[in-house]
Parts: C-alpha cells; sequence; structure tokens
C-alpha cells in the first residue's frame, strides 16, 4: 500500500467520506475490478446507466456489463494495460466502447481505465460515460463513485500502575484480557515489554524512560505480538507522579484496544489512494470548493486545462478562474443551487459557462455541479470539460451546412434571378418574425438560413412553367404545386438541424391555418411552427413584389390585405401567433423590403 505522505495534500484536506460521497455523486459510472476481473465498486451513476443495483453486480464478472463480442478484446485491453507502465489509459482511444445494460441493451460510452497498486495487488477502476444521447459533441465529467462505508467500532480500555520503586505492575482485568497474559500473574515492568511486538520494544522502552526523565506524558501507538502469532494494536497514555525530590514514583496509565481502529485507518488510506487515483485518471477536471468558495480539490486535469499547478490554487478564491464579468452570475447561481433541493445540477442548463485560464484565455465550458454536506458543512464539487475543440468543429459544421444552403439558393438564382433576391429577403423575414415571437437563438439562426430553401424544389419545374410570364393552366399550377414535395424530397433524410427545418418549410410553407392548403391540406398545430412563419413571410413579399402577372402593392396595402383580407388572402391563412406578431414587427419587414435583403 502506498504511503499516506505520497497522498496529495489538497485531498489529505478532506476526509474520505467527503471524497467518497464524490464519488458516489458522480455522473459518470465509476467501475472497479480486481485482478481476476471481480467488480468490487460500483457507484451510483453505473447502477442508473447499467440498471443493475450494486448488490447484483459486486463480486461477480465484469463480463455481464459487456456484449458478448467485446469481452474478449475487452480482456485483451485489460492485459496489455495491466503489464504497460501508463497508470492510466483513455479506453476510446483504442477502439469503440459499448456497454450491456441489464435489460441487454447495448450502449455507446466512452471511458478510461486507471490502475492502482495496494499490497501488491493491482485495482482496476473505469470511468464511463453513456453517450447515447451525445452523438453530436463531447458532454463533460465527470463523475466519482463513494466507496467502502468507513467503520469503527469503540475499542475496549484497561488501566494499569507501575510501582517505580518495587517494579510491581498491576493491572485491571480488561489489560490481561488486551494484552493476553493469565489473569493473576505476576507482573513487572519486563512482563509487559515481553507482549511488545519485538521490532517496537526499542521504541516503547525509550518512550517511557524519556517521558519519565522529561516528565512529559508517555503518549504511545505499538503493536502487540499475541501467543498464537496474531497482531494487536494499543494506544497507551500514562502519566507518572514524583517525590518532593524529584524521585519517580509511581506511573499510572490507560491501554487501548485499537487493532480495529488500526485496520480502519489502514483501509481508508487504502480507499483514499484508490479514490485519488480515479479523481487523476478523469479526463474532465474536478474542482471542489467549501461554503466560502475557496478551492479544496483540484485534480491533475484541473491543472492541464487551467494551466495552474494544484499549490498555485487550493486555499484560493474559485473566482480566479472565472473572467471577470461572470463572477457575479456565477455566485447568483451557486446561491440559488445551494438553496435549492437538488444536489446536482447541469451548469449548461444555465447559460454558457466560461472560464479563464492561468495565461489569461476565456474558453467555453461545458460543467455539472454537485453538493455534499458533512459534519453541517457544504462542500460543492464541478465536474468541468473544456469544449473549445468541440464548438470550433461546430462551428466549422455550421459553415459548411451554411455554404451548401447558399450552393442550393445560388442554383435557385441561376434559373430565375428574381427568385434569388425573393430568397434573401425572406431569409430576414423569418428571423424578424422568429424573434419577435420570442424563439430562442438557435431556432432563429436556424430558420434564417433554412427558410431560404423553400422554393428549392422550383428546381425540379419545368422551365416554361417556372419562367412562363402569364398566369397558369390549371394542369400547369398543379405541376408548380409540386415544388413543395421536390424540396421535401431533396432534403430528407438529413441529420443537420438546418436542412430538417429546410425539409418543413419546403413540404408546408404553402399550408393555410384553415386547412386550405397544399400539398397535405394541414391544419392548425399540424403545420410545422417554421412552415407557418415562411407562409406569412412569403405571402407579405409576394404581394410586395412585381410580376408579370401582377404590379407590386406598397407596404401599407400589403398589410391591410395579410390583417383584413382582399377575398384571396384572408386573416384565416395565417397562425393567430404569426400574425400577431407580423403587426408588431411589419415596419422591420418593410425596411427588409426596401434593402433588398441586404442587411448586415
Amino acid at each position: 500500500m502506498g504511503n499516506i505522505q505520497e497522498i496529495d495534500g489538497a485531498l489529505m484536506l478532506i476526509d474520505n467520506e467527503s471524497l467518497a460521497g464524490i464519488v458516489e455523486k458522480a455522473s459518470d459510472a465509476v467501475i472497479s475490478i480486481d485482478e481476476s476481473q471481480k467488480i468490487i465498486l460500483f457507484n451510483a451513476s453505473a447502477e442508473n446507466i447499467f440498471g443493475y443495483s450494486k448488490d447484483e453486480v459486486l463480486g461477480q464478472e465484469l463480463n455481464m456489463l459487456l456484449p458478448d463480442k467485446c469481452r474478449s478484446i475487452h480482456a485483451t485491453h485489460v492485459s496489455n494495460f495491466s503489464t504497460s507502465p501508463e497508470r492510466s489509459r483513455p479506453m476510446t482511444g483504442r477502439r469503440g466502447v459499448e456497454g450491456k445494460r441489464k435489460s441487454g441493451e447495448l450502449f455507446p460510452a466512452e471511458a478510461s481505465i486507471s490502475k492502482i497498486i495496494t499490497d501488491g495487488k493491482k485495482i482496476f477502476t473505469v470511468l464511463l460515460r453513456d453517450i447515447t444521447d451525445i452523438t453530436q459533441a463531447e458532454r463533460t465529467i465527470s463523475d466519482i463513485q463513494k466507496s467502502h462505508e468507513e467503520a469503527q467500532h469503540i475499542a475496549h480500555l484497561g488501566h494499569w500502575a507501575l510501582d517505580l520503586d518495587t517494579n510491581e505492575l498491576a493491572w485491571s482485568d480488561e489489560t490481561y484480557h488486551i494484552l493476553g497474559v493469565e489473569p493473576g500473574t505476576n507482573n513487572t515492568y519486563e512482563t509487559f515489554l515481553e507482549t511488545v511486538h519485538p521490532d517496537d520494544r526499542s521504541y516503547v522502552e525509550h518512550a517511557y524512560t524519556d517521558s519519565i526523565k522529561n516528565r512529559t506524558l508517555y503518549n504511545v501507538e505499538h503493536r502487540l505480538l499475541m501467543k498464537d502469532g496474531s497482531v494487536k494494536w494499543v494506544s497507551e497514555r500514562c502519566q507518572t507522579h514524583y517525590a518532593e525530590d524529584g524521585t519517580p514514583l509511581r506511573s499510572l496509565g490507560t491501554v487501548q484496544d485499537i487493532t480495529e481502529r488500526k485496520a480502519s485507518e489502514e483501509k481508508l488510506k487504502e480507499n483514499k489512494a484508490i479514490l485519488t487515483g480515479i479523481l487523476d485518471s478523469a479526463a474532465e477536471a474536478v474542482i471542489s470548493i467549501n461554503e466560502s468558495q475557496h478551492i479544496v480539490l483540484f485534480n491533475k486535469n484541473a491543472e492541464k486545462i487551467f494551466g495552474y499547478k494544484k499549490s498555485e490554487v487550493l486555499g484560493s478564491p474559485l473566482g480566479m478562474l472565472l473572467p471577470e464579468m461572470y463572477r457575479s452570475a456565477h455566485q447568483t447561481q451557486v446561491d440559488d443551487f445551494r438553496n435549492s433541493p437538488k444536489k446536482s445540477r447541469y451548469m449548461a442548463d444555465r447559460g454558457e459557462i466560461k472560464c479563464l485560464k492561468k495565461n489569461g484565455e476565456i474558453f467555453p465550458a461545458e460543467a455539472s455541479i454537485s453538493k455534499l454536506t458533512f459534519n453541517g458543512h457544504e462542500r460543492f464539487t464541478a465536474v468541468l470539460r473544456d469544449i473549445s475543440r468541440r464548438k470550433q468543429n461546430e462551428k466549422k459544421l455550421h459553415d459548411s451546412f451554411v455554404e451548401s444552403i447558399y450552393s442550393l439558393m445560388r442554383a435557385a438564382e441561376y434559373r430565375d434571378d428574381e427568385t434569388g433576391a425573393h430568397v434573401k429577403r425572406i431569409s430576414y423575414y423569418t428571423k424578424v418574425l422568429a424573434e419577435q415571437m420570442g424563439m430562442d437563438d438557435d431556432f432563429c439562426d436556424q430558420i434564417f438560413y433554412a427558410s431560404a430553401m423553400h422554393d428549392i424544389g422550383k428546381i425540379g419545374i419545368p422551365d416554361h412553367i417556372l419562367l412562363k410570364p402569364s398566369g397558369l393552366t390549371p394542369d400547369e399550377l398543379e405541376i408548380m404545386k409540386t415544388h413543395t414535395v421536390i424540396g421535401g424530397k431533396i432534403m430528407a433524410g438529413n441529420t443537420s438541424p438546418y436542412l430538417q427545418l429546410g425539409m418543413q418549410i419546403a413540404l408546408a410553407h404553402h399550408e393555410r391555418w384553415d386547412g386550405g392548403g397544399y400539398p397535405f391540406g394541414l391544419k392548425g398545430d399540424a403545420i410545422p411552427l417554421s412552415a407557418r412563419i415562411m407562409q406569412l413571410a412569403d405571402v407579405y413579399d409576394a404581394l410586395r413584389s412585381k410580376r408579370p402577372y401582377k404590379t407590386a402593392l406598397d407596404h401599407k396595402k400589403t398589410v391591410e390585405i395579410i390583417t383584413k383580407g382582399d377575398g384571396r388572402t384572408e386573416p384565416s391563412h395565417f397562425d393567430p401567433a404569426v400574425l400577431a406578431a407580423f403587426q408588431k414587427c411589419a415596419d422591420a419587414m418593410d425596411e427588409v423590403f426596401e434593402q433588398g435583403g441586404q442587411q448586415e
């Protein structure tokens, strides 16, 4: 077992129960196995993820949590890792990781594995996260199991008295029991020393004689070697009384069997070492603060992410890791969490997290926070992940989607220049309406680009119909109506949120609230909201625009027709909520038309 002095100073400030609480409340599964691949630790998140209770898995082989096809590969991976000099390894870097729930369901996961050697035995610990619902980006860690329950028993206590003149040693019955000596035996100081473990006798004798010489309290812990070869630990305390001339007369003391306490301490040290290894192998930053928001735990990945050494941050305010502009909001959020009944919270639900590195760089992060109350004191722990790279990838993906959209727009514009100008204005109309309706930023951004593709299906309409300068015949009109279905097919089966929204708009932007539209005759809320917004924007621009078969109307007349009707266009065609938003932002839409969709 590792020397306790090797355990991080920061972790020594945290009692084992608190640290085990951090593990138990972690959002990641924490699973430890011994060298025979038997499960010895299984936290609450592991129970939630796999569907097994702790009692069902402890002592069982790890294979019960793996798909059949992965078991031999996993065994090889662990065997190689066991003999490697590495202390930790991200398992997802080797091959995909899959888990198997109690229900038989297989699920994808990301995981890291670490190993610790205690008493010559290897313990492997896996931190595992179910990433079934996290297919587009990384989600942060991290997340840690409560280890074994601490147990301490009240030790037996005996007393003794040593006459330093006669060397007679009197023991209570409990002292005889503790020392393993037959009651009634004539005892001397030498008799006592014979019960002391040979390796501790010199230490004990010097401690006692020094206490007499220096007139100090005799207070030692040492081992006893019992007749059956077993070893006990005892704690001894005594006070010596002296004559007026300074001659030592009598020592009165107690002896307490602390074998169980020592065993518990050794177990606590082992658990502390295991938990330390778990924390330091975590892929996320794990940071704990006390009630006054001072840092009391800072794991290795926190050092890597923030650029600080542990010694630079322990005892310092958490604010040093936050940009100044966000510190007040963070304090409010922590106070709100402190007063809530929840024990954990995903902080990104409250808005984007921003953190501050030692070099002054501000970076985006996702984090979860948990709280633990022990001995009347609260401790907050954040598991945090730097998502800078993910945000960069998301931006590249967004830019790629936008470029795809504009490529499709240019295809439409190539066939009909007026259509090209129309789609530019439509983007701004729909965004203005969505913002007026209070839609979130993501929706407003997506509809801005997706609405530009509403008529992309016209690529499939013959030129003699699409570019016809006069009105269409009934048959031609039916063909023209198919542009909605064509557009939907063009964007069908795409996972992009922009193209998914674009497909909704392309299919349903000619549907009407009262059910009189096409191609499906959808009515009311059955029409996607994006298409309802697009429908009004399309009608507004059509009324304002000049066509070979109609003149352009001014803004005032257009608003009047949409809100009051003219026999062909009626208010009942539109979602009342979209219509109400239009009445509030009509002037902004007029500005879009006048600028030709060239807004910055």
